[in-house]
C-alpha cells in the first residue's frame, strides 16, 4: 500500500461489521466494485459508497440504475472522494441526489498535495428491516 493511498476495503468492512453488530434488524453487505448480479440492490435501503472520484466512479456507468433506487427512497450516502464527479450528468444527478458534489478545478480543497487516484470503489448496501 502506498503512504497516500486509503484502505476503502477495510474502512466498509469496519463500517459493516459496527452496523451488523450494533444497530438491530440491518444487514450490510460490501461489494469490491459495482455488484455482478443486479438484485443485490433489491433489498437496500442505503446505498453508501466510499471510493475515490473523477472520470472513473463507479456510479458514472449506473446513474439509470442509481436514479430509479433514488425514486424508491433509497438512501445514499457518498463518502470521501465518492462525492467528486465530473460535470454533466454525473455533477446533476448527483447535486438532485445529495445536493452537490465536488467539481475538479472548481470546487475548493485545501490539501496542498498531490492526490493519487487509484479508482479502488467499494459499494456497501445496507438493508434495513427497522419499523418507524
Amino acid at each position: 500500500m502506498e503512504v497516500d493511498s486509503h484502505e476503502h476495503p477495510a474502512g466498509c468492512m469496519l463500517l459493516a461489521a459496527l452496523l451488523n453488530n450494533h444497530v438491530e434488524d440491518v444487514e450490510a453487505v460490501v461489494h469490491r466494485g459495482w455488484p455482478k448480479k443486479s438484485d443485490a440492490f433489491d433489498n437496500a435501503s442505503t446505498i453508501v459508497v466510499y471510493s475515490d472520484g473523477g472520470e472513473g466512479h463507479l456510479m458514472i456507468p449506473h446513474l439509470d440504475q442509481v436514479a430509479e433506487k433514488m425514486k424508491q427512497g433509497v438512501g445514499l450516502a457518498l463518502l470521501h472522494y465518492a462525492v467528486e464527479v465530473p460535470k454533466g450528468k454525473p455533477g446533476d444527478c448527483f447535486l438532485d441526489w445529495i445536493g452537490g458534489y465536488f467539481e475538479m478545478h472548481w470546487s475548493v480543497n485545501h490539501t496542498g498535495q498531490q492526490i493519487s487516484h487509484h479508482f479502488q470503489s467499494i459499494l456497501l448496501l445496507v438493508e434495513s428491516n427497522l419499523s418507524h
